[in-house]
């Protein structure tokens, strides 16, 4: 079998790769307690022939020597005697074989779901630490739906299981047959193979087209079911329904049509081998009968007979699970393969081992030289920035749509690396080793606000155990952001519920939520995305008084279109494609930058006249 990377052998190499030492050991058990249990199937079946024997003919099997021998080591005498001991045997056999498979199943069920969280936890811990560029590349329900694909992971490994022990199985159930009738089991055999190896090249095809048809259109059912609940105010407002309906029914259907196909293909062969088998033995069963008749020795048949019948009832499960293993790994092939891609991706480095203390700015954080680009192949989104914020002070970045605020922003926060340049963090670069400490002495409030489906204090005390939230401190961010008076008029206060994504709230108790956040963590720079663009003049005018207000140890700085909000700011960037127009205070700019002259005329607005 190929052992390339992207072959079954390869995949299931890189799966077996992904699993703890534990988990390995505990596979390593499982395929032990297999080829116990298809040790116990041989013996229960090896034991049939003289369990009958010694029902319709004792005195032929006395007539052996070595069963005379063993027969004595237990007491016995004569023929009359073994009947017993074979029975108690024979049953023994019986129950060890089922207690067996019980286990099996047992473990079969136990193992997939500790693997399953073992590797689920393993994928989201991995996607979360990817790099924020690889996050703008990708979409959510993409990932999502890739996640929600690690059964088809577990399903091929565990598969892969079943398959090699069925093997095992199968060739010593065979084995036990051909040395008690070499012929006639051989030719039987030899037929069931034949059946399913070829049902196999019939089917390989329209199995691989299942495992595509899988892996196209989980993210395509995750995608109509993000946007349709997301989009839900739209949907309603605009009267598409029926659209969003209908591409969720086209996603689901070709889904459900490939599940279904993969099912029957795996479940077909069984019906024409039992078919098959039983003629088989029929027949089978007739020549032995016949021969033995003319003879003159019927009951000479009948522990053949048995045998044969017993072991077509092993061998035909035996021979269908293996089918139906290997149909099932054909299934999940290339939804398991981008399970596998996303757990070999390497987890970014500055996300690994405890969390930092946050780096603390004591002059000042600067640009030098910085471009940037989302793809070496496109223009720079920002170029050769070069500016300095001061520990303390309020700056705004101002500018077009697209100029490049929101980038300058990211890389500030080090979520973005330079490609050119270098920022310095009190004069040491930022890099890798240090991103993560930078990072934690940062809060950002965005223009689009994310709200946990839970209570005031939950948003605002934000990923902090609900053992180590302050309410005091809750309550004083909330009186900071405006929204104290909002939460206090609610039934349970800060224990109400946002709803998800905030859906019980207004677009600007959402902000202020969001900015009493930020407030909470105590920051020491406060990054501020459009963060006051939902609210209204008053109250946005009391967000930054509050803001303004801050001690001189947090630094701001914000994004903003509204002019309005900056006039106030100890340093104004103005930046224009990409790179600075001009800097300086609001009247610096007016005075002396037209550009920025130009977008205070077209807002008509008057520096003494605004308040």
């Amino acid at each position: 079998m190929d052992s390339r990377p992207d072959t079954i052998r390869g995949l299931l190499a890189r799966a077996l790769a992904q699993l703890s030492p534990r988990r390995r050991r505990q596979f390593g058990l499982l395929v032990g307690l297999m080829l116990v249990g298809a040790l116990a199937e041989v013996l229960s079946l090896g034991a049939v022939v003289p369990f009958i024997s010694v029902l319709t003919q004792p005195e032929h099997l006395w007539g052996d020597d070595t069963v005379r021998e063993i027969a004595g080591w237990f007491g016995v005498v004569d023929a009359r005697g073994m009947a017993l001991p074979i029975s108690i045997l024979f049953s023994a056999l019986v129950v060890l074989s089922s207690f067996v498979r019980w286990l099996l199943y047992y473990v079969n069920a136990q193992l997939p779901r500790a693997v399953g969280r073992d590797l689920s936890v393993n994928l989201f811990s991995r996607s979360l630490g990817q790099p924020y560029a690889v996050h703008t590349t990708r979409s959510s329900s993409a990932m999502i739906a890739v996640i929600g694909q690690v059964d088809a992971l577990i399903s091929m490994i565990m598969n892969a299981l079943v398959l090699g022990t069925s093997l095992v199985i199968g060739t010593a159930i065979i084995g036990t047959l051909v040395f008690v009738e070499p012929l006639i089991a051989l030719i039987a055999a030899g037929g069931f193979t034949a059946i399913y190896l070829g049902v196999t090249r019939l089917t390989r095809a329209s199995l691989r087209r299942s495992s595509r048809t899988l892996r196209r259109t989980q993210p395509q059912r995750m995608a109509a079911l993000q946007e349709g609940f997301q989009g839900i105010r739209e949907i309603i407002m605009h009267d598409v329904h029926d659209p969003f309906c209908d591409r969720f029914a086209a996603a689901e259907g070709q889904l459900r049509r490939a599940q279904t196909l993969v099912a029957v293909l795996q479940q077909t062969p069984r019906f024409v081998v039992q078919a098959l088998g039983i003629l088989l033995i029929v027949w089978i069963a007739y020549v032995l009968t016949t021969s033995a008749s003319q003879a003159g020795h019927v009951s000479s048949a009948l522990p053949v007979l048995g045998l044969l019948a017993l072991g077509a009832q092993k061998l035909l499960p035996t021979f269908q699970n293996a089918y139906a293993a290997w149909a099932g790994i054909r299934s999940v092939r290339d939804p398991a393969a981008d399970v596998l891609t996303l757990l070999e991706e390497p987890v970014c480095a500055s996300h690994l081992g405890p969390r930092p203390e946050p780096m603390r700015m004591r002059e000042d954080v600067r640009f030098e030289g910085v471009s940037f680009r989302y793809d070496r192949a496109a223009d720079w989104v920002v170029d050769d920035l070069t500016f300095a914020v001061r520990r303390g002070s309020v700056t705004a970045l101002v500018g077009a749509t697209g100029g490049g605020k929101s980038t300058t922003a990211d890389l500030l926060m080090g979520l973005l690396e330079p490609e050119r340049g270098v920022i310095r963090v009190d004069g040491e670069p930022l890099t890798a080793d240090n991103r993560r400490a930078w990072q934690r002495a940062i809060s950002h409030v965005s223009q689009s606000v994310f709200l946990l489906n839970g209570s005031f204090t939950d948003n605002i005390a934000f990923g902090v155990p609900a053992a180590a939230v302050d309410p005091e401190r809750v309550a004083w961010a909330a009186a900071r952001a405006g929204i104290a008076a909002d939460i206090e008029a609610t039934p349970q206060r800060y224990a109400s519920l946002v709803g998800e994504a905030g859906i019980r709230l207004s677009g600007g108790q959402r902000q202020r939520v969001n900015i009493a956040r930020a407030l909470y963590e105590g920051a020491h720079l406060l990054v501020l995305d459009e963060a006051t663009s939902s609210l209204d003049n008053t109250t946005e005018r009391d967000v930054m008084s509050a803001i303004m207000g801050l001690d001189d140890d947090v630094t701001v700085v914000m994004i903003a279109h509204r002019l309005t909000t900056v006039m106030g700011c100890d340093q104004i960037l103005h930046i224009d494609g990409g790179t600075i127009a001009g800097h300086g205070t609001f009247d610096e700019l007016r005075a002396h930058s037209p550009r920025f002259r130009e977008m205070c005329e077209a807002v008509a607005i008057q520096r003494d006249g605004a308040g």
